[in-house]
């Protein structure tokens, strides 16, 4: 349209020029011609533009249609991408809804698998439970036939092989840090044995020479008999004459039985040797060590003041077939006799583990059980009154508490040390008693007295009993058990080494 105007001025100054010159004809149509042909020019001019303006705007009309499609296009797309992603994430959630419905309908499988499993187990157990709890009722020593601990030279201990069954490690943890041992196994089809064993046997060490030879050795015995500052002299004393010559009130250091002391000369003594070097004592001698020497270590001796104790129970495999229970415990061959337990004195406390069967009835809500425990031994001797009593308590299974309603008394028996191991509470004892899963309980008990009898000291003060005892106590073992009627029983055997007291085992 800018070019319409500079036209249509021009145009109309011609026809201003035409009119005012008012010249020839000639002139007159040749200028209106131009004019037309500018009017003309002008007329295409203007439908040029007008044309270009259409095109222009249909051009920006197909534009923003193509705009138009193409973001349709991009929406469609995305659309059925949207779409495919939704469809796929409801497939997934389809699966995972799939998997979850069968793991739990596998869950809910094994769930009731193992509660018809438990039922089975517990109407097992309630069936067995009532036959175990006369078992443990009525339970009695194993005399030794199946298990013990031994013991030789040089060895730390030697658990004896139960039923020759295949060991199977340590036995349950109880107090007092004993080694054990556990023997397990099938027998044949009809049920299981199993063995813990538990003893205290410690390293072969060498005994006080008090504990072996008292004061002083009377005439020692030349074979046992070592002698310094002997030299190469064929004897002790010799005449001028190189006569051999007794002597009395002499001396000499050197070992004997492998302690090291001095032989003293009482009356008319001599030391001489053979051709072949042997010793030969005339005269009467003594040897002496302090108190307290010991072996060397190449003599050392196995250990005398031990103890031990242990279960075996038998479950068969047909609930209804008889379980069969029994206990062990014993020591050293030095138990505490009648000899020396007068000679005891004052008091002692032992203190220790124990290891047993229970056996629960279903009685009201309470479901049957069956299972093997642990437990704490604790003692004590009164020597003045020559009786012992104890308690069995903090039960335990897999390391796990029972209770505190679990705890067995065990009243104080007077006895002899050969009756002890044979004799429960009387009636004119301080009751046994105990309480089983809140039940309470009768008991019945016995227990050795374990130690070692020393020689006989001389009568000398500084020998007193007190000092050096007649006997060291080494501990106390034997069993217990428990019933509360037909609704529940244990029974077990216990160990517990002698902790304070001057007639302990040194």
């Amino acid at each position: 349209m800018r070019t319409n105007l500079p036209i249509g001025l021009l145009c109309g100054v011609a026809l201003l020029a035409l009119g005012a010159c008012g010249g020839g004809s000639g002139d007159d149509n040749r200028l209106r011609m131009d004019l037309e042909a500018a009017q003309e020019a002008q007329a295409e001019a203007e439908k040029a533009a007008e044309e270009a303006e259409e095109a222009r705007k249909k051009a920006e009309e197909e534009a923003e249609q193509a705009r138009k499609e193409a973001e349709e296009a991009a929406q469609a797309e995305q659309d059925a991408a949207d779409a495919e992603a939704a469809r796929q994430a409801e497939l997934e959630e389809a699966e995972q809804r799939a998997t979850e419905a069968e793991q739990e309908a596998q869950q809910a499988q094994a769930e009731a698998d193992r509660r018809i499993e438990e039922a089975q187990k517990q109407a097992n157990v309630t069936v067995r439970a009532p036959l175990l709890i006369v078992e443990l009722t009525d339970a009695v020593d194993d005399a030794g036939t199946v298990m013990g601990v031994e013991h030789m030279p040089g060895d730390r201990r030697t658990f004896s092989r139960p039923l020759n069954l295949p060991a199977k490690g340590s036995a349950p943890s109880v107090p007092g840090g004993w080694a054990s041992a556990s023997y397990n196994g099938p027998r044949g089809t009809v049920g299981t044995d199993t063995v813990y064993l538990y003893t205290n046997i410690q390293a072969p060490g060498s005994k006080a020479f008090w504990k072996v030879h008292g004061e002083e050795v009377t005439s020692p015995t030349l074979a046992n008999a070592t002698v310094s500052s002997f030299g190469t002299e064929r004897s002790l004393y010799q005449d001028t004459q190189g006569n051999p010559e007794n002597r009395d009130d002499v001396s000499r250091s050197g070992t004997y039985d492998g302690y090291s002391g001095t032989f003293k000369c009482e009356a008319g003594c001599n030391i001489a040797a053979d051709a072949d070097g042997a010793l030969t004592f005339t005269g009467t001698w003594t040897f002496t060590a302090s108190r307290t020497a010991r072996r060397s270590s190449s003599q050392a001796e196995q250990d005398t003041e031990f103890l031990y104790f242990g279960i075996w129970a038998y479950e068969p495999t047909d609930a209804a077939a008889t379980p069969d229970f029994k206990w062990a415990s014993g020591g050293d061959a030095g138990d505490i006799t009648d000899a020396n337990f007068d000679a005891l004195t004052g008091e002692a406390t032992f203190t220790g583990g124990a290891i047993g069967k229970y056996a629960l009835a279903k009685v009201g809500g309470r479901d049957a059980k069956i299972g093997t425990f642990t437990a704490t031994a604790s003692f004590t001797a009164d020597f003045v009154q020559d009786n012992l009593s104890g308690r069995i308590t903090d039960f335990k299974e897999g390391g796990t508490s029972l209770g505190s309603d679990w705890n067995v008394f065990l009243g104080a028996t007077a006895s002899t040390a050969a009756t002890l191991a044979v004799t429960g509470a009387s009636a004119s004892d301080v009751a046994s008693a105990g309480a089983i899963d809140g039940d309470s309980a009768t008991v019945s008990w016995a227990a050795t007295l374990h130690g070692s009898d020393n020689e006989d000291m001389s009568a000398a003060d500084d020998y007193t009993a007190a000092k050096y005892p007649r006997a060291d106590v080494a501990g106390v073992s034997g069993w217990f058990n428990a019933a509360a009627g037909n609704n529940a029983a244990i029974a077990g055997a216990f160990g517990a080494a002698c902790t304070t007291g001057t007639m302990c085992a040194k």
